[in-house]
């Protein structure tokens, strides 16, 4: 599917993206079958890229694919759209904001038909703005009565919770944790036996914080070694969790910190036209990137006991990794 790195237990899949201006704003899933699922770079679409290398896109109705969770048996995608995106404006050369319509839906993954949308809650907090969602998580474990989290991380800083069938339940600010959310960009649902476990990646306050499934607090962690995390995937009796400013941080389930998988950061969040670089003009153009090194960490996913990590900037970046070699 791609080249395999000098680095070991680093592979760089980017070759299967569409090229393109486009600034890439991704999440990622994986089948059972090892097909991913990620944003196209231009926006407006999916690309499932096969095992083989074989990729298709499918087209949708939305801005952007900014978290993506597989449902059930794979056939459906849950999908959470800010409608927010960076376009290249050719008569600037350069990339500006468009800000949409944020979106929370269920699609066929296969065709990229919206089969469920939830609509925003009716509550005083969308009085004067509306929700920009971050990520989507259901919880259609065996155990789990297909439930459906959305964090509204852009817009209220707001966690949702909806029936299977769309109907909204209620929301959760993180207060009873003693200090309100900030930015809760990602959310994944962990079972550790028959005990739910919502993770958060509380981007903002720099921690990880852990609900049950009535929305209550349980733990947070993190907050000592975390400076931008981002999205949560689980392997084993770990989980990780991508740091926007370059890099990927590894726990254990009852918050541990192991390690980060990075040597070094080697760019800072506050160089001009981060996390893309500037051009001779002052522009922005897509950053030199090295095997082995982040440059800003978004999606993540596991399949097969390796992490698929999406990277935010132009044209974007997709990559396979082996936490158990690196």
């Amino acid at each position: 599917m791609g080249p395999i790195s000098e680095v070991a237990g680093w592979q760089d899949l980017s070759d299967n993206l569409p090229l393109g201006n486009g600034w890439m704003h991704s999440g990622i899933a994986v089948n059972e079958n090892g097909t991913i699922y990620c944003a196209h770079p231009e926006g407006n679409a999916l690309v499932a890229i096969k095992p083989n290398g074989e990729t298709q896109v499918i087209r949708t109705a939305l801005t952007e694919h900014h978290a993506i969770q597989l449902c059930s048996d794979g056939s459906e995608l849950a999908i959470a759209d800010p409608g927010h995106r960076m376009y290249f404006n050719v008569e600037t050369s350069d990339y500006e904001g468009h800000q949409g319509a944020g979106r929370a839906v269920i699609i066929d993954a296969s065709t990229g038909q919206i089969n469920l949308e939830l609509k925003q809650p009716s509550i005083e907090a969308y009085r004067e703005v509306s929700w920009s969602p971050t990520s989507i998580a259901v919880d259609d474990s065996l155990d789990g009565a297909s439930d459906i989290w959305v964090a509204d991380g852009y817009a209220t800083s707001l966690i949702h919770k909806f029936s299977a069938e769309g109907k909204y339940l209620f929301s959760i600010d993180g207060k009873e944790s003693g200090t309100k959310f900030d930015c809760p960009h990602g959310i994944t649902i962990i079972r550790l036996g028959n005990t739910f476990n919502l993770f958060v990646a509380d981007r903002a306050n720099h921690r990880i914080v852990v609900l049950n499934e009535t929305g209550n607090y349980v733990k947070d962690f993190g907050a000592e070694f975390l400076d931008s995390p981002s999205s949560i995937a689980r392997v084993g009796d770990h989980i990780f969790v991508t740091e926007l400013f370059g890099g990927v941080a590894e726990f254990s389930l009852e918050g541990k910190f192991i390690r980060t998988l990075e040597k070094a950061r080697t760019r800072s969040q506050e160089e001009a036209k981060w996390p893309n670089s500037p051009d001779s003009s002052g522009l922005s153009t897509r950053p030199q990137v090295s095997p082995g090194e982040f440059n800003s960490p978004h999606g993540i996913s596991e399949y097969n006991g390796r992490l698929y990590v999406t990277e935010w900037f132009i044209g974007g970046r997709l990559l396979c990794i082996d936490p158990s070699i690196i």
